[in-house]
């Protein structure tokens, strides 16, 4: 098995040599122990060379402080026996740690009893109560990360043993999910007081005095310390007072990474790592990314903090045609946009099934969105989900079965949208190699977004809308 993986110039090499990273979702958390197997086998049989799953810390932390990675108590909480089922039958992982996973899990996958013993771990609305969502955290709020760094303290040792410079088959590793993706949902800023106070800091940083604030702002604070962070309903007078609050959450989610990323240091891993962002929204029968400029912008401040992170946007178009197809060229360039030249580009969720049962998704619905990402230049595709599942008891908000119309469903049936992505696999397969040494070659002609008319994802009010 290769002992090493890398990024130069665009590319993963494995070994040194190019390699397509072609991933599909297998959610061992909703798969019986005994099922693990001949799930990853229907994986290598479509010619995946690679599987990923969340590691959700509220499936291995059920109890506050107690850890079980080796189903202890339950058997399909052995992680170790799943990552060694993969490296027996050669094929790579892709980790996705956390402490995030959403996954349609309840509390995003963050354990019950953070959430109810540490409510201060959780954003806050404009008056001080708990937002909607029990879940959206306040990312650097020292209780939340003071958790979250005893989460990575005990999986980050796995991760490292089981890297693939020491005979292990992780090859990439994500750090949270769709970081800040539930606060542009609900148009929600973290109003927390130590959010507020990070607030307080970035003006200072930015303006160094208070004069020159209240000279825009067209305000008379007495100090940097008296300053609130403003409501999201903004109007034409006071956009740039909303500017500085949403680049502010820009900032605010790169030292969020940063604080994850810096985990890292205590253990002995070299691998990729990624960020993946939230791009997608349903319209009836169609998913666009109406918004995804937007939620890419979000992550714009990630790489003045961490060089050549591997962004990976989320391809969830349903129902592909002539309607949307075009919103996929959009987001990989976006994505390219954001990244360093030397870091390769992924989709990290790439539409194999949907998450509802309507619209039904057919062959040409996953087909075209993997042609088109090969095609416009990325270097890896993990396609969400590649099985379904069943929760079990307290684990999800969405009953019992986790389908996604998954071209394997929850009980090993295999569906008619498998084929074409067995037929990518097999060409991936193939010139997979040759695809990564390949550039976009582009026209004279460019579209350009103007960053600061998307700056939108906590705005409301009419001047956003209009």
């Amino acid at each position: 098995m290769p002992k090493s993986i890398s990024i130069q110039d665009g590319m993963f090499l494995l070994d040194g040599k190019p390699f397509f990273i072609y991933s599909g979702e297998v959610q061992y958390f909703r798969l019986k122990r005994a099922d693990w197997k001949n799930v990853l086998i229907k994986a290598k049989n479509a010619n995946l060379n690679t599987v990923a799953s969340y590691i959700p810390w509220c499936w291995h932390e059920r109890e506050e402080g107690i850890f079980d990675f080796i189903g202890k108590n339950l058997a399909e909480t052995d992680l170790i026996e799943f990552l060694e089922t993969i490296k027996k039958l050669g094929l790579y992982f892709f980790a996705r740690i956390g402490p995030i996973s959403n996954a349609e899990l309840i509390n995003e996958g963050l354990p019950k009893w953070l959430v109810e013993k540490y409510p201060q771990v959780i954003l806050r609305r404009k008056d001080g109560t708990i937002s909607y969502n029990p879940a959206i955290s306040s990312y650097l709020h020292p209780d939340y990360q003071r958790f979250a760094r005893r989460w990575y303290d005990n999986i980050l040792p796995i991760i490292e043993r089981y890297q693939i410079k020491n005979g292990g088959p992780i090859v990439l590793l994500q750090l949270c999910n769709e970081i800040g993706m539930l606060n542009w949902i609900s148009k929600q800023p973290d109003y927390n007081k130590n959010t507020t106070q990070l607030y307080r800091e970035y003006l200072r940083e930015k303006y160094k005095d208070i004069k020159t604030l209240n000279e825009i702002y067209k305000k008379n604070f007495y100090d940097f310390s008296k300053i609130s962070q403003p409501n999201s309903n903004i109007k034409e007078d006071n956009f740039q007072i909303h500017l500085d609050q949403a680049y502010f959450y820009r900032d605010y989610l790169s030292r969020y990474f940063n604080m994850l990323n810096t985990n890292l240091k205590s253990c002995n891993i070299n691998l990729p790592i990624v960020a993946n962002i939230p791009q997608f929204l349903d319209y009836d029968l169609c998913g666009r990314a109406y918004q995804g400029i937007t939620t890419t912008t979000m992550f714009r401040d990630f790489k003045k903090r961490i060089k050549n992170i591997i962004f990976g946007g989320a391809y969830q178009t349903r129902r592909c045609d002539f309607e949307n197809f075009h919103d996929i060229v959009i987001m990989n360039e976006m994505i390219k946009n954001i990244s360093d030249d030397e870091a390769p580009k992924i989709c990290a969720e790439m539409q194999f099934g949907g998450w509802q049962d309507r619209p039904r998704i057919y062959p040409k619905d996953v087909e075209l969105p993997i042609k088109l990402s090969i095609a416009h230049g990325l270097n890896g595709i993990n396609g969400y989900v590649f099985a379904g599942g069943r929760n079990s008891k307290g684990l999800a908000f969405r009953g019992t079965y986790n389908e996604w119309q998954a071209p394997v469903d929850s009980k090993g049936n295999l569906k008619s949208h498998l084929k074409p992505i067995s037929n990518a696999g097999l060409f991936l397969n193939t010139f997979g190699s040759l695809l990564e040494k390949t550039k976009n070659v582009y026209d004279d002609i460019s579209i350009g977004f103007y960053q600061p008319y998307y700056a939108t994802e906590i705005a409301n009010g009419n001047f956003v809308n209009e």
